[in-house]
Parts: structure tokens; C-alpha cells; sequence
């Protein structure tokens, strides 16, 4: 279940991608190479916050930096992640969303 955890952070733009963005900062996603036990927890938060509408991508992105799991759109793997680490209330709100 935990095969990738991706990260989005901040980007200077450069040449065409500036012009592209209007010369802002872009947000890139791309594979984490180290997982740590807080880059999954806050990876699968995010997922759920994300799943039952506690957060939306552009209140996410105007963090520096956040973790979805690679799948955060699969409700069962959400759903299985919190199951895994007896988080049960979410559990309840996940089911309850379905």
C-alpha cells in the first residue's frame, strides 16, 4: 500500500515556465525517495483532509511543501491506511462519505 509518497514544493521558474506562470513559483510534484513514518502519516491527513472536503489543492498548495500518497483519490486505500493504524473515527467519517 505504501508504495509511493509524493511531495509538491516550491519552484523558482525559469524562461518559458515563468511566462507560462505569469513569473510565479510552480509547484512540482515528484517520487520521495526517503519515507519516514511522519512523511506517510502526513501524506494519508492530507489524503483524508483532501477525501472528505476538510481541504482543498489550493489550500494545499500554498503550503511550501506537502505529501499525498501517490493513490489519495482511492477512498479504500485511504480507508485501509487508517484501519492499519486503528485511527477509527476516521474510519467512521471515510465510511460515511462513501
Amino acid at each position: 500500500m505504501l508504495n509511493k509518497i509524493l511531495t509538491t514544493h516550491n519552484q523558482p521558474s525559469f524562461s518559458k515556465r515563468a511566462s507560462a506562470f505569469g513569473g510565479r513559483k510552480i509547484k512540482v510534484m515528484e517520487e520521495v525517495e526517503t519515507i519516514t513514518d511522519e512523511i506517510v502519516n502526513a501524506s494519508f491527513t492530507n489524503a483524508f483532509d483532501l477525501l472528505i472536503g476538510n481541504t482543498d489543492f489550493d489550500t494545499l498548495s500554498n503550503q511550501d511543501e506537502f505529501y499525498l500518497p501517490k493513490d489519495y483519490d482511492n477512498v479504500d486505500t485511504v480507508l485501509q491506511y487508517f484501519e492499519e493504524i486503528e485511527d477509527y473515527d476516521k474510519c467512521i467519517q471515510i465510511r460515511d462519505r462513501k
